[in-house]
This record gives structure tokens, sequence and C-alpha cells, in this order.
């Protein structure tokens, strides 16, 4: 009878406890949940790493260090939680932690409740440098800049090929050469907008073959001394897509996309050549023999820039007298949509949402730290966050940083590092490097 009165109690009791807790944590189900945290407000609403902002609500730990807070899913250790209480928390902005909605939870069961407000991710110049300059010539500017798989950074510039040592801010030439001549039959020589990029595996594509006259175009691979065809031809112009690669042609392709199995460029329509001329979108295949196609029907006016997201998407920019505007598309060429800016509108609308922000004239583009896509935009550095928010790289008081009319841009994965090679046709251009957190 004693164990049956006991079994009874300890009945009632689990039932009790499994009540209370129901009761304070939260459900699926829950249309409410009075004991659960919920973040109302923050000030400020953006900021820089290391900033300090402000989290108002209520139902927090008032030992505010043993709150889990989080900003766009990066949990701020216990230390930069520097005051707090019940209904207010003071937090530093983790390194890197990008942009996204700020939640505090109390334990696995008392989680953030409603819908948490939204906190934009400042990127910081933390050094600017000018770590080389290239004379005034209207053929000896740099064009091409990328970061092979080893860290090794390279250029195109005056139609020859280097290597760049950013230790000692010394240029090696590697291959070209400096007076438009034709190195020979096979490659030409490269183009002064030659563009470049290294793959996954650590292999170099770069276009070349392009005269003064924008006669032919060629996409390379770089084989440890040489350059080796890949399509197209140095001394054949136009749009013609073949089965092999070097029966094809090109018309001044100046930009390159690159994936696990394809190459992607841009190539001129018709006879006009030069800025703001109708485009195709082509694909060439890396395995040989380097078939071509046309990749959508459609023409754009003047493909400047080009590169692959994390989605997997091609994304390229378009400069011209009417609009400037970045689309994406897929790798088959389908369901193409405008990611920023407008082909109708020029302008220098910032901090803004993508769609609503307006480019001048939007050329190379290049993801870099934080999942962010940079882009040169005649004079500035646009900034377009993984949350689609559109800025330019600033100074530290604010004012815009002044870059040249073009330019290429290169990111080192290693040091979180940009680097910018400028093009100011007949004025001195410069090799910069940006240190972002």
């Amino acid at each position: 009878m004693k164990n049956l009165f006991r079994l009874s109690i300890l009945t009632c009791a689990c039932f009790l406890f499994l009540l209370v807790i129901n009761s304070c944590g939260k459900k699926n189900s829950d249309d409410d949940c009075p004991a659960c945290p919920a973040v109302t407000s923050i000030s400020p609403a953006s900021g820089h790493a290391y900033d300090t902002i402000t989290i108002y609500g209520k139902n927090f730990s008032s030992n505010f260090r043993t709150n889990t807070v989080k900003i766009n899913g990066v949990q701020i250790e216990a230390d930069s939680i520097i005051d707090g209480n019940s209904g207010m928390l003071k937090v530093k902005i983790p390194k890197g932690c990008g942009s996204g909605r700020v939640t505090v939870d109390v334990d696995q069961d008392l989680t953030n409740f409603g819908t948490p407000p939204y906190f934009q991710y400042l990127l910081k110049v933390t050094t600017f440098a000018v770590i080389d300059s290239f004379p005034p010539s209207a053929y000896s500017y740099p064009a091409g800049i990328t970061f092979d798989n080893q860290g090794k950074l390279w250029l195109t510039k005056s139609y020859s090929l280097h290597q760049y040592n950013v230790q000692t801010r010394t240029s090696t030439w590697i291959w070209g050469d400096t007076n438009q001549t034709v190195v020979n039959t096979n490659v030409g020589y490269l183009n002064s907008n030659g563009a470049i990029k290294c793959d996954a595996s650590g292999q170099l594509f770069f276009t070349s073959g392009n005269n003064p006259s924008q006669i032919g175009g060629m996409i390379l691979k770089w084989n440890t001394a040489y350059p080796e065809p890949v399509a197209g031809a140095w001394n054949l112009n136009g749009n013609l897509n073949a089965a092999v690669g070097t029966s094809a042609s090109f018309s001044f392709p100046w930009c390159l996309a690159i994936t696990e199995t394809n190459l992607y460029t841009r190539s001129l329509c018709g006879s006009i050549a030069g800025m703001f001329s109708p485009t195709q979108l082509r694909k060439i295949q890396k395995a040989s023999p380097n078939a071509t196609e046309t990749l959508r029907t459609d023409t754009f006016d003047n493909i400047a820039g080009m590169t692959i997201g994390s989605d997997g998407k091609i994304y390229f920019s378009l400069s011209n007298f009417t609009g400037s505007c970045i689309y994406r598309v897929n790798q088959d060429g389908s369901n193409l949509e405008l990611f920023a800016g407008s082909n109708l509108a020029n302008g220098t609308t910032d901090d803004v949402s993508r769609l609503n922000a307006r480019f001048n004239a939007a050329t190379c583009i290049a993801f870099g730290p934080g999942g962010n896509l940079f882009v040169m935009d005649q004079y500035r550095v646009r900034c377009i966050s993984p949350d689609g928010m559109v800025s330019s790289l600033r100074y530290s008081d604010g004012t815009y940083m002044n870059f040249g009319i073009f330019g290429s841009i290169a990111y080192d994965q290693n040091n979180s590092t940009i680097y910018i090679v400028t093009l100011n046709q007949n004025v001195y251009n410069f090799l910069i490097q940006i240190k972002l957190e």
C-alpha cells in the first residue's frame, strides 16, 4: 500500500514537472511563449566588426553572459557580451559574422520567440595600400589579375603575362611581348584587356589574340612554360562554334569565368568593336577537344565582367550608355534574371537593396570575403552583400575610395584581402591592396 502511495506521488510530481516545462518552453504549435526570450529591437542596426550594439527585448537571463546571442547564426563569445539584464544586452559584433537576424536563447527550451530584427554587417577596410604603379602608356596598363591555388598573384599587362610577388613588390615576366608583335603563330600575343582566371586544380586560363584592330580572339591555358590554345584563333574574328575549340572563332573575349567542367566568356557580335557593343555569352568545354557553343541566343550590351557564384550561377555585368547592371543565369543558360542595378538607368545609388541600386559602369566583378560580390564601377568599388544590400568601399571618415575608370579584382582567400588593378589609360595605374574584416 505504501509503495502504491509513493508511486502515485511520484507520478503526480512528474506530471507537474512536465506541465511546468511545457508551459515555459516553446513548441512548434505554440502561438505564444510568455517565458521565451524575444528580441524586439537593436541599436544601431548596422555596424563593423568589434563595434558594440545594444539588443533590447524581454526574458533574457539576468546573468547576461549565459545568454546565447547570435548574429546571422554566428554565436557571440561570452566575453563579448559586455553588459546586460533581463531586457537589454550589449555585445561586440564578431568578425565576419555577416548580415542576418539577431537572436537570444536562454537554454534549449527557452529559445528566441517571434521575428527578430535584422542586422547589417558592414565590411571595414583595415588596410589600404598602393603596392605598385605602372607608367602611363596606352598599351602598358595591367588588365587581368588572379590568384592561383598556391596563393601566387598573376597579372596580364603590356601584352604579356607576369607573376607578382606581393611581399617583395616585384613583377616577373613570364610570357608575351611588349611591342604588340606576334609572339608565335599558334597563340598570337596577349591582348591589353586579357582576362585571367585560375580553376580549383591550379590551371590558369586567359584570353589572348586580339590585336589593336580587335581581329581575332582566343582562350589559352598555361602549360608551365608556354600557353596552349583551347579555343579560337589569334587571327580569326567571329562567333563560329565548333566541335573542336581551335576551329571556333571569338571577337574580343575580354572576360572569363570557370567551373569544374566549362569556361565561359563573351564575344562581340557583328563588326562593331570596343565598349558598348552587343555581346553574346559563349561556353567552352574544358575537356579536349574543347567544343564551343552559344549559351543564349539573345545578346547583351557590352558584357564587361564575369564570375561564378557559390550557388553555381554565372554572374555577369553589363555596362552601356543607357544603364549598368548585373545578371545571373544557370550554367545551361536557363533562368536569366536581373541581379542588381538596371539596364535602363545609370547612377551611384548606394546603401539600398540590389535591385534599387544604380551603377555607372559596372565592369570586373569578383566574390570576396563573406560571400560579398565586389564590382568595379567607374572610380568606385561597390559591394553587394549576401543579403542583397549595395554599398561602396569608404575610408574610415566615410568618404568614398576613388579608383580608376576601370579595373580588375582578385580575392586572396588566405588573407581576406582583395587586390585591385586600376585601368586609367594615359595616366599612372596602380595595384592596390585592401584588407577587409
